[in-house]
């Protein structure tokens, strides 16, 4: 996602991998964006480490609905 034409938040949206993949990690590590990977499945947020940073694993119906 962008805002003013500059990234500001790496989304990755799969079906049924639990842990982050392994291209979303190495993005989040270069480019030090907060990253999120929405799943279809599940009924909770998790956070899963990636260095010194964490990436959100969320299913996309959570997720999606609390946007405006």
């Amino acid at each position: 996602m962008t805002r003013n034409h500059e990234p500001f938040l790496l989304v990755e949206a799969i079906l049924t991998e639990r842990e982050p993949s392994a291209p979303l990690r190495k993005f989040q590590q270069t480019l030090r964006l907060p990253a999120l990977q929405l799943i279809e499945a599940g009924d909770r947020y998790r956070l899963i480490s990636n260095g010194d940073q964490q990436i959100m694993v969320a299913p996309a119906w959570l997720w999606l609905a609390g946007l405006p």
